[in-house]
Order: structure tokens, then C-alpha cells, then sequence
């Protein structure tokens, strides 16, 4: 395996396989970069229930979970230009230390996390999230708006669903659905860039279904970037300055790569729910959450070299009963410096001190 030594600039060289890592400096000038234009795509389809032989009961307990997919429809935006990274494409990470954060001498408090970045540099060509969307679980239904391959534990196609077909799949101590059962997990990969369907949200990437004796563990594989459109979407209200939108994707960025370093479960890194962040698939996605993804696309907190986890909370009052001690940004705050003509770098320095923007840069 090919090696590549990075100098760090202390009189130092590391060798890391395959990936490159270079220190490139960022500018602390604030621009207002133009948002990139996204087209709407509007899947429409109308789901029909799969056939399960045999189980009439099974169709009429899931019945008002299948009208939901049928009156569900996927309307979201999606970006211009598609980013297609080849898996023989690697990861470039540019650790790139401006001239740091404006701080007051503040430094990171006890136990707030910070991870070795060259870790994330040597684990994939393209960053990939794990996000529990359901868990424990007795009936899942799901389908895609493209052909829905099956695939089991080892990606080998056990069946191919039509596009726009609810598929119950229920808890037997493993996974039964349509007359197939499987004791493993198996996955839910929708062709052709399409979207998955789970319960009543759609999403993009893929779906792990796991058993878990009685019940089912539905974890979502999620572009990092796609998956950081739905979470600030979620986390802070669209129509909030596109600073303080922009500010939520940096720290949310900075948060997802700590705990895909550091996860939560065997199975997932993140849940899908406060206990992390919010993250609701296409439903929770906006022109203004993609356009703030897009112009940060990237960009992290570091401090002292190591990745930092950017906690967050609402309120200032709800960051001092929780996150005492540590650095956090307080959403609302944000927004009101933001008001005030703050951009998204001055923000973040408000919040969390001594800290450095750095560019995770893909080639």
C-alpha cells in the first residue's frame, strides 16, 4: 500500500496509507459567497402494499402504516450538481488552522471531546454517518422510489422490489417479509440516487436493518454532507439569518465527525433525536439548510490539532443547566448575533473559544 509521509511542521514526519493530509490557511474575511441554485426534483410515487401471502392479519395491522406511505409524497430539493465521489478516489483532509477563533483565553473544559483527525482521514473515500431512525421496532414499512434491491449481511441481492411498493418487514426473532426470512441483517439500497422509504419519512442513502430478538434496529447510511441538510433544517428555523444557519452546520459537522469517531452503539453513531441531533430525512431538509451545507462544505472546529465536538442547545438558559462546563452555542443567541451583523465565523468564535477552522477537502 502506497504511503505518504505528512509533515507537520514540528520536525515530524507521519506515513498514512493511502490518504494525503496537508495544512492549508484559511481566511478569517468574511464573503458572502453566492448560494449555489438547486433544482427540485419531485418523486411522486403512490405506494401499493407487497403482497404477503398468506398473512391477511399482517396486512390489516399495518394497514394505517401502509396508507401513510401511500399518501406520503417526496417533495424535496435537491442540489445542482450531484457529487459523485468513486470509491477509488481518496480523502484528502486539509487541517488548516486559521490564525485561530477570536478568543478571551478560554480553553476546552475537562471531558469536552476532541479526536485525532488523521483518524477520519484514513477511514473512507467518502464520509459516512450511521444514524439510528428506529429502534426496537416489531414492523417496518418501507419501499423506494427508485427499484429497491434487498441485499443481505454480506450485500448479496436477495430480492428486487419495484419502485413505489410498500414492503412490511416484521420482528420473528430475525426479519420476515413477503414469504423471505433472515436471521442477519439485511439492507434496503435504493438504485439510480433514489430515496428510501421508512414508516413515514423518506431518506437518502441506505438502511441497515438489524434483529434484535422481538424487534428491528432501523439505522440509516448517510452521506455526511446529506445528512448535515437535514439536520440543520431540523435543528434551527429556516427562515433564521443565513449566518446563524451557517454557524448550526459548522459546529453540527464538528459534533457528527466526534461521535462517528467516538459512536454511540455498535450499530449506529448518532440517534436521530435531541440526544444527539435531530435529524429527519428529506422532511426536515430546506433550500436555506442545503445552502448553508453547501458553503461551509467542509469546514470543522479544531482545537489543538484535534477535531472539536461543537455541543449545541437551544437557549442560553438550557445550555447553562446542561452544558455547564463545557463549551456550547446557545441556538437562539446565534441568531440574535447574527441580527446584529455578526457573520458566521465571529459567531462561532463567541461560542467556542480557542478554537481553529479547519477544511476537510475531498479529491
Amino acid at each position: 500500500m502506497k504511503k505518504i509521509a505528512l509533515f507537520l511542521g514540528l520536525g515530524m514526519a507521519v506515513s498514512l496509507p493511502s490518504f494525503a493530509m496537508g495544512f492549508t490557511a484559511l481566511s478569517l474575511t468574511s464573503s458572502q459567497s453566492q448560494e449555489s441554485q438547486l433544482t427540485q426534483a419531485v418523486p411522486d410515487p403512490a405506494f401499493k402494499s407487497a403482497m404477503v401471502p398468506g398473512k391477511d392479519s399482517l396486512e390489516v395491522q399495518n394497514a394505517g402504516l401502509i396508507q401513510k406511505g401511500l399518501e406520503f409524497q417526496a417533495q424535496q430539493l435537491r442540489q445542482q450538481e450531484e457529487r459523485k465521489i468513486n470509491s477509488a478516489q481518496s480523502l484528502k483532509v486539509s487541517v488548516a488552522p486559521t490564525q485561530g477563533l477570536q478568543s478571551e483565553g478560554s480553553v476546552m473544559e475537562k471531558g469536552q471531546s476532541a479526536v485525532d483527525l488523521s483518524a477520519i482521514a484514513q477511514s473512507s473515500p467518502s464520509i459516512t454517518v450511521r444514524v439510528a431512525i428506529g429502534q426496537g421496532l416489531r414492523t417496518v414499512v418501507a419501499g423506494g422510489s427508485t427499484p429497491l434491491q434487498i441485499l443481505d449481511a454480506e450485500r448479496r441481492i436477495i430480492q428486487e422490489m419495484p419502485a413505489s411498493t410498500a414492503i412490511v418487514f416484521q420482528a420473528t426473532q430475525g426479519i420476515k417479509w413477503a414469504g423471505v426470512e433472515s436471521a442477519t441483517p439485511i439492507w434496503l439500497y435504493p438504485q439510480n440516487d433514489g430515496f428510501v422509504f421508512i414508516g413515514d419519512r423518506w431518506y437518502r442513502g441506505e438502511i441497515l436493518l438489524v434483529p434484535q430478538g422481538n424487534s428491528i434496529l432501523v439505522v440509516n447510511y448517510v452521506d455526511l454532507e446529506q445528512y448535515l441538510y437535514s439536520v440543520v433544517g431540523a435543528e434551527m428555523p429556516s427562515s433564521w439569518s443565513s449566518e446563524a444557519l451557517k454557524a448550526q452546520a459548522i459546529a453540527a459537522r464538528s459534533y457528527a465527525l466526534v461521535h462517528r469517531q467516538r459512536p454511540a452503539n455498535l450499530w449506529y453513531d448518532l440517534t436521530n433525536t435531541e440526544r444527539h441531533q435531530v435529524y429527519g430525512g428529506l422532511g426536515t431538509e430546506t433550500p436555506q439548510s442545503q445552502a448553508s451545507v453547501e458553503s461551509t462544505l467542509g469546514l470543522i472546529l479544531t482545537k489543538d490539532g484535534l477535531l472539536f465536538e461543537a455541543m449545541y442547545a437551544a437557549t442560553n438558559e438550557i445550555v447553562a443547566k446542561h452544558h455547564s462546563g463545557y463549551q456550547s452555542m446557545s441556538q437562539t443567541e446565534a441568531q440574535r448575533q447574527a441580527s446584529l451583523g455578526f457573520d458566521y465565523q465571529q459567531i462561532l468564535s463567541n461560542f467556542y473559544q480557542e478554537t481553529h477552522l479547519a477544511r476537510l477537502t475531498f479529491e
